[in-house]
């Protein structure tokens, strides 16, 4: 098998489990490729890879972002700026993050998002004192990227 074939068949199982964005696919493929008779993997085998699924549609950069997105909005909210910070750490482009973040496929504002975390959470917080709920609250939507305005504005319009 040529090296081609071969790098060629790794990144379609690698892709086979779930979408993946180009960097992702290009990381895997330099990386964690095996190294046969210690030789490395081409860089330039790599591109023309990329170039291959990209042009079957196997890699789509902004319809990964869009998938990402949404699978966060529904398994854990994150707000918008930790969302960025995850889809640059995916090697997606400042233009797509800009344009996925700022359309339509950012429904709900980060205050809305903080709203609906806390009013999920502040139920199983019921017997705790009002400052051990806002601290274990702050703490939680800290976690998930919010900023101290939003935080504070709605942990003070739940607990009133």
């Amino acid at each position: 098998m040529d090296p081609f074939e071969a790098a060629y068949n790794r990144a379609l199982r690698f892709l086979s489990y779930r979408q993946r964005s180009e960097k992702e696919v290009s990381d895997h493929l330099l990386n964690k490729f095996p190294r046969s008779k210690r030789t490395a993997v081409d860089p330039q085998i790599v591109d023309n890879v990329i170039v291959k699924l990209k042009g079957l549609g196997f890699i789509n950069d902004e319809e990964f972002g869009r998938m990402w997105i949404e699978s966060r909005n529904r398994s854990k909210p994150r707000s918008k700026r930790l969302l960025r910070l995850e889809l640059k750490q995916k090697g997606i482009t400042e233009e797509i993050i800009d344009r996925l973040t700022t359309d339509g496929q950012r429904q709900s504002t980060d205050l809305e998002l903080a709203r609906k975390i806390v009013s999920k959470k502040i139920s199983k917080l019921g017997n705790l004192d009002k400052q051990k709920i806002y601290k274990k609250l702050g703490g939680m939507l800290a976690r998930r990227g919010f900023d101290w305005e939003t935080i504070k504005r709605v942990i003070d319009e739940m607990l009133r």
